[in-house]
């Protein structure tokens, strides 16, 4: 008659997994499934999959993944995770055990490393506007017959990428007429005049230029 006299074991001390910040709740992160070797002659020995307190307190990942179902052992993510939450440490440890039904038992460590995607969009970057920087405002003075580089206030135009990648951002005018006059350099977002304007052309003595960004 068999006795169950040996402990289920992972074969390897730790296991190390990437998921990305788009992953949704319920993906699968981890399978334990033919990673556990019981030298008992009989494989039928019912097995139970948990996950225990980490060592170390501050990197326990257990509020952010959990097991779907013991007996199988597949590790899910239990919260949506964003990069930039967790960007000086984006990183979490798992103890997973598995446990025979005669109580003998065993762990691994599950190190887990959280990957940033490209999710978010570009904003301006302006002295006092709230985040997100949405439609800020800059001013200049020019003349009919100036032409060249104008001089924006309070700054000049800048936005940058909102994801850690931090992507190149690409400027432009949106098309309303004032193309004919004006320019912008899609890299630095520097505006500039470059014909000769009458004043007589245009309602009132004001120009509104729209200028738009995205992430190349």
């Amino acid at each position: 008659m068999e006795v169950n006299e040996f402990t289920p074991v992972f074969m390897s001390a730790s296991y190390n997994v990437r998921v990305s910040e788009d992953a949704e709740v319920g993906d699968v992160v981890f399978e334990p499934e033919g990673l556990v070797q019981d030298m008992d002659i009989s494989q039928s020995h019912r097995k139970i999959y948990r996950i225990a307190p980490y060592m170390i307190t501050e990197f326990d990942g257990r509020d952010k993944f959990l097991v779907l179902n013991e007996e199988i052992g597949t590790i899910v993510l239990k919260h949506q995770i964003n990069f930039e939450d967790v960007i000086n440490r984006p990183y979490f440890f798992l103890n997973v055990t598995v446990t025979d039904e005669g109580g003998l038992g065993s762990y691994s460590t599950l190190d887990i490393t959280i990957f940033d995607v490209n999710d978010l969009g570009p904003e301006f970057v302006i002295p006092n506007c709230p985040t997100p920087c949405v439609g800020p405002i800059y001013v200049t003075y020019t003349n009919e017959s100036y032409q060249g580089v104008l001089d924006l206030k309070p700054v000049p135009i800048l936005a940058r990428d909102m994801d850690t990648l931090n992507e190149s951002v690409i400027y432009m005018l949106v098309a309303d007429g004032s193309e004919e006059y004006f320019s912008i350099d899609e890299n630095t977002g520097v505006i500039s005049k470059n014909a000769y304007m009458d004043n007589s052309s245009f309602t009132g003595s004001e120009i509104f230029l729209q200028v738009g960004v995205i992430s190349s």
